[in-house]
């Protein structure tokens, strides 16, 4: 193992679970206000502490993308090494990742727009119904696209692992109960509830991927030793 790869896989575990401690508080940050009337959505949307949330879950939401990002770039460069060089199905699960980083770039943005306006950018309060507007728009990017697009990734992600071998079977299996139970549950528009079964295959995933590359790294002197045993052997 050369090490470029070494360090790819180093990096592309710690984005892992940096990527899934970031979405978590992103999301566990703010417990945004539903079937309130105006008065009390007004109410809610004015509080200071309300705003500073918000904003605080949007950042934390932003910077999860690029930690996705350098997860899935490593996580598509192991699952090349089981296909040819074209690299089909590890490019389809590279393209259905950033499907879902974008939503979630998307709908984070969204998720703090008003906010960050009315708190940093002296913008007024806009009406209940603009308010319920932004509420239901980033809910549906996450519910009806981020969400769809992870299970994609996921079973795309384990056809391989479990087909070719080139992580442990396990991760293939999780990935696919996942890739499932978000299937269920997305028709049923509570798919966001299915996040921490993502986050903890990211972070499973990501523990792999850190453990065979210790598996691979200490496996490189011994394979040195025996390639110059080999070359004293034939002089």
């Amino acid at each position: 193992m050369s090490r470029g790869n070494y360090l790819s896989d180093t990096v592309g575990a710690i984005a892992g679970v940096a990527f899934a401690a970031l979405l978590f508080l992103a999301i566990a940050s703010l417990d945004p206000l539903k079937g309130a009337t105006d008065a009390e959505l007004i109410a809610w949307w004015s509080s200071s502490s309300h705003l500073r949330e918000n904003v605080i879950s949007m950042y934390l939401m932003l910077a999860s993308v690029p930690c996705f990002l350098l997860f899935l770039v490593t996580l598509r460069g192991r699952l090349a090494k089981a296909e040819n060089e074209d690299a089909p199905l590890s490019s389809f699960v590279f393209a259905a990742g950033v499907c879902f980083s974008a939503a979630v770039l998307i709908g984070g943005s969204a998720r703090g727009l008003v906010a960050h306006s009315v708190k940093f950018g002296d913008e007024t309060l806009p009406g209940p119904d603009t308010l319920r507007y932004v509420t239901a728009l980033w809910s549906t990017i996450f519910t009806l696209v981020a969400i769809p697009a992870a299970a994609i990734t996921l079973a795309a992600a384990s056809w391989l692992v479990v087909r070719s071998r080139v992580m442990a079977a396990w991760v293939g299996w999780a990935g696919f109960a996942v890739a499932g139970v978000i299937a269920v549950a997305t028709p049923l528009l509570v798919g966001p509830f299915a996040l921490p079964l993502l986050m903890l295959w990211v972070i499973a995933t990501s523990v792999e991927l850190w453990r065979t590359r210790e598996v691979e790294a200490n496996q490189r002197p011994n394979e040195t030793h025996m390639t110059r045993t080999g070359d004293v052997a034939i002089r």
